[in-house]
Order: C-alpha cells, then sequence, then structure tokens
C-alpha cells in the first residue's frame, strides 16, 4: 500500500488535477499538497467522513456536494 501512495511522489511531476479514492486519502491529501500545480484542485471522494478531516488541513476547499470536496 505504501508503494502504490508514493508513485505520484517517484514520478517527480506535478498535477493540475489530483482526485483521491481510497483507504489512504488522509495521506494522499498530504502528498497531493506537494504534487499540485498552483491553482490546481483535489478532488476528495466519500469526503464527509470525520477521520478524513485531517487531510484537509492547510487547503481552501469546499464541499461541492454533500460527500465531494474539492
Amino acid at each position: 500500500m505504501t508503494e502504490y501512495v508514493n508513485l505520484p511522489t517517484a514520478l517527480h511531476r506535478q498535477w493540475h488535477v489530483i482526485i483521491i479514492d481510497g483507504r489512504k486519502r488522509v495521506r494522499c491529501m498530504q502528498i497531493a499538497k506537494r504534487l499540485l500545480k498552483p491553482n490546481g484542485i483535489v478532488c476528495l471522494l466519500d469526503a464527509d467522513r470525520d477521520y478524513y478531516r485531517a487531510g484537509m488541513d492547510g487547503y481552501t476547499g469546499e464541499f461541492v456536494t454533500p460527500t465531494l470536496w474539492v
């Protein structure tokens, strides 16, 4: 699982859009902060779960549906 989560970092690229879904959402959100291009977008699926709020620290996002945070 760790290799899978860290794969985008190993590609040495930045991204305009990052979509996060799966069991390691909080860790992926932390990694996405480093990989996101300026004015890029992170989409977090099933974001209504309290546990995932920790991954939103440092972002200025908003819910676009009850479960989708951008």
